[in-house]
């Protein structure tokens, strides 16, 4: 019986001294993120490997970046029209501003005629605001005429003078407006006050 029990003991050290233990090992594994998105934007792709062995596991990673922005930009340009005088029909000489004709060659029934300088410091403040209101009468289908004084032709007969007497007054004042109707001075507004007023109610008609 001991001897029995001896050997079942070699028996037994000896199947242990040859036991192996298994440890299962991994094949390397990749994985692999990307995206792409389609706006002229192309994202990053990454890449990354690990890989595992008994005792040891080691990872290497490599990333690629590449990004494209375009980027899309429009400039408007808003162009702001700049009024003048050569806008409008302009009067030369004295005996015209009361006699202007239409393109058959008959007396305009109405119109206007605004008379002004260019070293006329108030004609100046006030321009940009009667050129637009000038403006907005020619679209009502008002006849606007403008007159430079410094640029005026006078004829030898006197025409100058008969003008101011038309018009009642003794002397060229600037800035003028006045209404002619018929070949006949109807009205008169004299300085940058009563001019503006006087504009302000004609360019009613636009309403």
């Amino acid at each position: 019986m001991g001897h029995r029990i001896s050997i079942l003991a070699l028996f037994i050290l000896f199947s242990f001294n040859e036991c192996q233990l298994s440890i299962p090992t991994h094949s390397p594994s990749t994985t692999t993120i990307s995206g792409d998105t389609n706006q002229n934007l192309n994202s990053t792709t990454s890449a990354t490997t690990i890989s595992s062995t008994t005792g040891t596991t080691t990872i290497e990673s490599s990333t690629t970046t590449g990004t494209t922005i375009t980027i899309d930009t429009t400039t408007e340009t808003t162009t702001t029209r700049v009024r003048s005088y050569s806008d409008f029909a302009e009067i030369e000489f004295f005996h015209e501003i009361l006699t202007q004709l239409d393109s058959e060659e008959q007396p305009i029934e109405e119109y206007i005629v605004y008379l002004y300088t260019l070293t006329c410091a108030p004609c100046t403040q006030i321009s940009e605001e009667v050129l637009e209101a000038l403006e907005k009468l020619v679209n009502c289908g008002m006849a606007v005429f403008v007159v430079n004084v410094q640029t005026l032709i006078q004829n030898d007969d006197g025409d100058r003078d008969q003008f101011l007497a038309s018009i009642d007054v003794p002397a060229l004042q600037v800035p003028m407006l006045i209404i002619i109707k018929d070949g006949v001075y109807q009205s008169k507004f004299i300085g940058a006050t009563q001019v503006i007023e006087g504009l302000g109610l004609m360019v009613q008609c636009e309403e």
